[in-house]
């Protein structure tokens, strides 16, 4: 009986601290009134519990009649049953409100913040960071989109000077170019190495590029032959002439004599000796300008050096064009 007492006494005591404690705190905002059924039932069992020790003590301290009546504990043990009944079934409610506190607990703490008290405080200092946060998010984009447009501009300025000094590279190869065709037809070398750095160059350069053309100091060496050839080719003298000028022509053809200075005229002699100081200036344009007036004779006889003429000429022509274009 005194085991059963102090079990009881243990379990109600326990009972009372556990929803005292729980009740106190608040258990994470949940309120005394939360568990106020919880306290009622177990506050009743308590006072079931001290009235039935009460009774135990007095008996146990009452003195021993002489001959002591049978004392019935049926109603006792009953009571007390009743008592652990009550105890054991607070305790079950105790364990399934505890289970419903800490349910309540989690989602406490699952809950977004809340408006009031601390919460409201913790609220505006997460939403003062986001502000912040965003600023500072908000800078950085606004720096990473200057320092693209800054990139983008420093690249395109790149790119248009790459531009001109590509153009200025290739203007000063071709020009280059141009001096070394120049020199190669002063001197009447090859020039088809150069011709690639020219682009599209006309017939009279690429048809002579291989072999080069005739220089014109050459030219001036062989023209007294082909003005020569080119007289004697037209010197006929008609029967009818007199015989003085029949005697001059004969003269002129033996010894092949001509004018070495230039004359008036349209006569084979006067043409030749025009072109000739044309040619000794470097005129060779003009040179040949006067020698197409010739008769087809003479200038069938001169044939081989016209030829020469006329493909240095339009190789010189066609380089001038290039250089001017």
């Amino acid at each position: 009986m005194g085991g059963l007492i102090a079990a009881g006494l243990a379990a109600g005591a326990i009972g009372f601290l556990a929803a005292g404690f729980a009740a106190s705190q608040g258990w994470f905002g949940v309120r005394t009134a939360d568990t106020g059924t919880l306290t009622a039932d177990l506050a009743a069992a308590e006072a079931k519990i001290s009235d039935l020790a009460g009774k135990v003590v007095a008996l146990q301290t009452a003195p021993p009649a002489a001959a002591p009546a049978a004392v019935d504990l049926g109603p006792i043990e009953a009571r007390l049953k009743a008592a652990e009944d009550a105890g054991t079934a607070g305790f079950a409610r105790l364990g399934k409100d505890l289970d419903a506190l800490g349910a309540r607990v989690a989602a406490l703490e699952a809950r977004p913040l809340a408006g009031a008290g601390g919460d409201a405080a913790a609220k505006a200092q997460l939403d003062a960071f986001r502000a912040e946060l965003k600023n500072l998010t908000d800078a950085a984009r606004a720096e990473v989109v200057a320092a693209e447009t800054r990139a983008k501009e420093i690249e395109a300025k790149a790119a248009a000077a790459e531009q001109q000094a590509a153009v200025a590279k290739a203007a000063a190869d071709r020009q280059a170019a141009l001096a070394e065709l120049a020199s190669a037809l002063d001197s009447g070398t090859p020039f088809a190495a150069v011709l690639p750095a020219l682009g599209t160059v006309p017939p009279a350069l690429t048809d002579s590029a291989e072999t080069g053309v005739p220089t014109l100091a050459s030219l001036q060496i062989g023209y007294p032959a082909a003005a020569r050839a080119a007289l004697h080719a037209v010197q006929v003298v008609p029967e009818t002439a007199s015989v003085g000028s029949r005697l001059t022509a004969f003269l002129r053809r033996q010894t092949n004599a001509r004018s070495l200075t230039p004359q008036e005229g349209d006569g084979p002699d006067a043409v030749l000796s025009r072109a000739e100081a044309a040619l000794g200036e470097g005129k060779l344009g003009t040179a040949l300008d006067e020698l197409a007036k010739l008769p087809d004779p003479a200038r069938n006889a001169m044939a081989g050096w016209l030829a020469k003429a006329d493909a240095r000429n339009a190789a010189v022509a066609a380089a001038k064009s290039l250089s001017a274009g």
